[in-house]
């Protein structure tokens, strides 16, 4: 995917004037579109990701919850994603690993500490989205919180923040006073 922040031909015709200044992307004939939502965000994380290394220094958490919200933000069912880290808090990887409907998702501890352990964090950062806008926890999102701290900790990982992603912004549960 290629997207340009110019004017653009599509076909034989001037894209309108409306979205002329809008993104648009290039499809494999060479014509023009302009970009989904899902499109601009999912170039956001690349772009989040190249210009901070494969090693994304999350030593800053709105660094973290910035690469989370590009992660999460438009999907209108609960995905439950994890941020593996370093000793030195950088990313080493970011998985999408449960999908779940429009109010819940089932996670499942033991496949949150295989990944840790398959990764070799030595942190992680769990995360996952409420497609209703709340960014309060509900007390389930509270329960897995500690069961997976506790989870991990039996194999020396820590559990260092749980991000919650409601009406396009990233809410931190460590800032919250949850962790």
């Amino acid at each position: 995917m290629q997207l340009s922040f110019s004017s653009a031909w599509a076909g034989e015709r001037r894209v309108q004037e409306d979205v002329q200044d809008a993104p648009v992307v290039r499809e494999a004939g060479g014509l023009y579109r302009v970009a989904s939502p899902e499109e601009l965000l999912r170039a956001a994380a690349q772009q989040l990701e190249g210009a901070l290394g494969s090693r994304l220094p999350v030593a800053k958490p709105s660094a973290a919850i910035d690469y989370i919200v590009t992660r999460l933000a438009l999907s209108d069912v609960e995905v439950f994603g994890v941020m593996f880290l370093d000793a030195q808090l950088r990313m080493i990887a970011f998985e999408e690993m449960f999908r779940g409907t429009l109010s819940e998702t089932s996670v499942y501890p033991r496949e949150v500490v295989k990944a840790a352990i398959r990764h070799n964090a030595h942190s992680i950062l769990i995360a996952h989205n409420h497609p209703s806008g709340s960014s309060q926890p509900s007390k389930a999102d509270v329960e897995v919180t500690r069961r997976l701290k506790e989870a991990v900790a039996l194999v020396n990982v820590s559990l260092v923040d749980h991000v919650i992603v409601a009406a396009g912004s990233g809410h931190s549960m460590a800032k919250m006073g949850w962790i």
